[in-house]
């Protein structure tokens, strides 16, 4: 007698070219959202949803200035929903039930976009790993770089707008 027993595949992502720049606005205008991968991809062998994914900043982080942000679109990512931890850097991404196809989180992935919240940011670029979870196991961390650009903003005067006398 044989017998076979079915082995679990791990979900596989991944990401494009390396680096994604991020650069402060100029001025004291809020800075701008970037995408960190838009062309990264979700696979699974013996799977055709997922549970869920982890978009963390694993290396560089810094908690007061940096944002990673996913906004959900039902009619390309199904149920995904998604909430941020800026403490730790770690955006969980979740499907109830766990019925978000493949196609479904490989677009909301594509979606999560980086922010540095400072006018004086830290310039150290910021290391992004993306992992997703088929209920059962977790893939290898996918990862990309952010690289960090600073503006320097020009100082600032005004005047009362009133007359001084000298005598």
């Amino acid at each position: 007698t044989v017998s076979l027993a079915a082995v679990n595949t791990l979900p596989v992502v991944t990401d494009t070219t390396p680096t994604t720049a991020w650069t402060e606005a100029s001025g004291t205008g809020a800075n701008t959202p970037v995408v960190v991968d838009s062309g990264v991809t979700v696979t699974d062998a013996d799977n055709t949803t997922l549970a869920s994914a982890t978009v963390s900043i694993t290396g560089g982080l810094q908690p007061a200035e940096d944002v990673l942000a996913f906004t959900s679109n039902s009619s390309t990512m199904g149920n995904i929903a998604g909430s941020y931890n800026s403490t730790t850097g770690v955006l969980t991404l979740t499907s109830s039930g766990a019925t978000a196809t493949l196609a479904q989180w490989q677009a909301a992935l594509r979606s999560v976009t980086y922010n540095d919240t400072s006018h004086n940011p830290n310039t150290a670029s910021r290391t992004i790993s993306f992992v997703a979870n088929d209920g059962t196991l977790s893939s290898v961390a996918s990862t990309k770089t952010v690289s960090i650009t600073a503006v320097d903003t020009l100082p600032t005067m005004t005047d009362t707008g009133s007359t001084t006398s000298w005598t």
